[in-house]
């Protein structure tokens, strides 16, 4: 299950990431439902992120999940998910 973001973990993400805070509650509010679309257990796993984009089974979906998850725990948190918008954003 994912935990609602704290006033404090909000200000915290948006001077991480240099998003506003509109932007981090979009954010958690699809990592949410991505996270809790297959099981409920308040990560991102491989299948829940292949299912997100449309995907099975592929290579491209791999990579770019790999490159997502910093700790290579095989699970997408918050932050790595966060991050990865970061990456792909233009500043």
């Amino acid at each position: 299950d994912v935990r609602p973001l704290s006033d404090e973990q909000i200000e915290s993400a948006c001077r991480r990431y240099r998003f506003g805070a509109d932007e981090v509650i979009t954010l958690h509010k699809s990592f949410a439902v991505i996270a809790g679309s297959l099981e409920a257990d308040g990560v991102i796993d491989m299948d829940e992120f292949q299912a997100s984009l449309g995907f099975t089974n592929s290579v491209f979906a791999a990579r770019i999940f790999a490159a997502l998850d910093e700790d290579k725990s095989e699970k997408l948190e918050f932050d790595e998910f966060c991050n990865g918008f970061y990456l792909l954003s233009p500043m």
